[in-house]
């Protein structure tokens, strides 16, 4: 049975993030528009994307509350729009704010307020078009369907099936039959889930979508391979794949690859079941490389660009000297004095010149050492797992020769743990360099405290796991900070990552803070792991070569994780203070400004 699951996840996340979000986005079009023409602020002339501060009225929180939900800032969109929830409001405020609540419950993953709240935009009485009430009906199934209420679905579904308009609206057709085959495929009736993936299939192909086309075989694959009718299922796994591979979807071709690994195991067909692994395994790394030199590219153009200016700003001072010099031998032929002052001139000028020359000497050093240590930590840090991977894939083959599945799993493992420590490396490395050239991007705001750490320690849970190690959160519930999100995540979750790989078996790991005084909040990050010496202390603060230290695995570390937590902390204004002993563990204390309770 656990072959036939695979695939089936493969089919769900193809549709949730694919069709619904297509619908999400249509619905949004529709009717922004009509927000705009109903807002009282939109309408005089004020910018459609501007909040408004410097008033308050019912007025302004319709506005600022439409700005900020088009945005997507759903949890400051959501308190003005709970604010304007009024019985006596006319119907067509009452069908907007329910509707973007609607819209925000939805993404917050809440169905049962978001199915309340659409219903409620519905059953205001404010005229909508049919295309946007079905598209609004359509939601309120599919949210029905994730709570698993198919009977409830189904009649929402055929609500919209068996209105008249949706005849001549392809999109939403492609998206109810996707739905309701879907639908058919978990109640297990086979029959009715295939003939409306024929129907979705004959829209595929009128529209000419090839991605689309190409996900409706997979699903309709699915539905056989469910059935176990591999016969049927596995041509449109081909078919699919064949498809994908006139796309540049890159991500639709790794997911049928990986259908097609999948059947081709299953069917013991091992050569076939890898050699579609390995161009899994070589699109999932084309991904990964295609956003990476998406991002190299664009700060190679932002260099290209400074260069470029840096080259006519030479130039410009090329032509300021000629320019000055054949001013001096002028003046000199008119008058002596003119001479003295244009030689005074020129010779500020030499003085500005070499001292910006200077200046640049000094970045260029600065510049220089980064690189070279930079090259340091990849050399050291890097070069250990890449082998290991290497290792590994050997053994990996031979244990696959050899048929041993166990072995396999395990080296399965390995290699996932390595690669997540190898990513946080890359990630750590990224990011200094990005501060280091000031490239990093920083908005403060105000954060929940305890929501941000429990989302970093939730990564963290496997891990701890493994190593019997126990992480205990202590973070009232009514604190907030205002700092960076970004930094803030990278700098907590450099910290909880060290006391992790630093503590033994069976060790403690403890986050709590405190607010010490007005205005001021501590975290405090503590671990019963193997501690630091005052001499490793004082080379970390100071980012000093030959810092290394092996945690409990015997891996050897450079400190750049705790550098770059401290770099991040006193961008946001913060300070943070180490304590430690050999063998007596650790207590980090971050002490950031402007927290609030409310």
């Amino acid at each position: 049975m656990m072959k036939r699951l695979c695939c089936a996840f493969l089919t769900g996340f193809l549709f949730f993030s694919g069709y619904m979000e297509a619908q999400k986005s249509g619905r949004k079009f529709m009717i922004k528009e009509d927000i705009y023409e109903y807002c009282v602020l939109c309408n005089r002339g004020d910018t459609h994307t501007e909040l408004i501060s410097n008033k308050k009225s019912k007025e302004v929180d319709f506005h600022n509350s439409h700005v900020l939900f088009f945005e997507e800032n759903y949890p400051e969109a959501q308190k003005l729009l709970i604010s304007l929830l009024d019985p006596e409001s006319n119907r067509a405020e009452a069908f907007f704010v329910n509707y973007m609540l609607g819209d925000i419950y939805k993404s917050s993953s809440l169905p049962a307020k978001s199915i309340d709240a659409f219903k409620s935009s519905l059953a205001s009485g404010h005229p909508v078009s049919d295309s946007l009430k079905n598209r609004i009906i359509l939601a309120i199934g599919h949210l029905q369907f994730k709570q698993k209420k198919l009977r409830e679905a189904l009649e929402s579904y055929e609500m919209v099936e068996n209105s008249p308009s949706v005849a001549s609206d392809l999109s939403l057709q492609k998206a109810l039959y996707n739905n309701k085959a879907l639908l058919f495929l978990y109640d297990k009736k086979y029959t009715d889930a295939e003939a409306y993936h024929f129907k979705e299939i004959a829209i595929d192909k009128e529209l000419k979508d090839t991605v689309s086309l190409a996900i409706s075989y997979m699903n309709l694959g699915n539905l056989y391979y469910e059935q176990y009718l591999d016969d049927k299922a596995i041509p449109l796994f081909k078919k699919s794949l064949e498809l994908a591979k006139t796309t540049d979807n890159l991500e639709l071709k790794q997911n049928s690859f990986l259908n097609m690994a999948v059947v081709s195991e299953d069917a013991r067909d091992y050569p076939n079941a890898l050699f579609y692994r390995k161009n899994y395994e070589r699109l999932k790394d084309s991904i990964y490389n295609r956003d990476k030199v998406w991002e190299l590219a664009e700060q190679e153009k932002q260099f290209a660009i400074s260069k470029k200016q840096d080259e006519l700003d030479l130039q410009k001072a090329d032509l300021k000297i000629s320019r000055l010099q054949s001013n001096i031998f002028l003046g000199f032929a008119i008058v002596f004095l003119g001479l003295g002052f244009a030689a005074f001139m020129a010779y500020r000028y030499r003085i500005r010149k070499n001292r910006l020359i200077d200046t640049q000497r000094r970045e260029l050093a600065d510049l220089n050492k980064m690189k070279d240590r930079l090259f340091s930590i990849v050399a050291h840090d890097l070069r250990s797992p890449v082998y290991s991977m290497k290792e590994m894939n050997l053994r990996f083959e031979n244990a696959f020769k050899l048929g041993d599945k166990s072995a396999m799993s395990n080296l399965i493992q390995s290699k996932k743990k390595i690669t997540d420590d190898v990513y946080r490396l890359l990630d750590n490395l990224l990011h200094w360099a990005l501060q280091q050239t000031k490239q990093l991007h920083f908005k403060k705001e105000k954060l929940h405290l305890r929501s941000i750490i429990r989302q970093i320690a939730f990564d963290f849970n496997e891990i701890a796991e493994q190593k019997g190690i126990s992480i205990d959160i202590k973070i009232p519930g009514n604190l907030f900070v205002h700092a960076d999100t970004n930094s803030l995540k990278i700098a907590i979750r450099n910290l909880l990552d060290n006391a992790i790989k630093f503590t033994p078996v069976n060790g403690w790991v403890k986050i709590k803070s405190t607010q010490f005084k007005e205005g001021d909040c501590r975290i405090i990050i503590e671990d019963s792991g193997m501690g630091i010496d005052s001499l490793a202390l004082k080379q970390i603060r100071e980012m000093k070569e030959g810092y290394r230290q092996q945690d409990t695995s015997g891996k050897t570390s450079t400190g750049i994780g705790l550098w770059l937590s401290r770099v991040m902390i006193e961008k946001n204004n913060g300070k943070l203070n180490i304590r430690s002993k050999k063998g007596m563990g650790t207590r980090v204390t971050i002490e950031l400004s402007n927290s609030t309770n409310t």
